[in-house]
């Protein structure tokens, strides 16, 4: 049944020139997803 049908691993990766100010928008994504892949590790997600 899909309630135990769990998607394959993929990694993940946030690339972006550091060296350059971010828009706003781009900087708020790149917390975001930092703090939720965080939280997902540790939950062992």
């Amino acid at each position: 049944m899909l309630l135990s049908w769990r998607p394959k691993d993929l990694p993940v990766h946030v690339v972006y020139a550091g060296h350059r100010l971010l828009p706003t928008r781009a900087r708020a994504f790149v917390d975001f997803a930092v703090e939720f892949m965080k939280q997902e590790l540790a939950a062992g997600g």
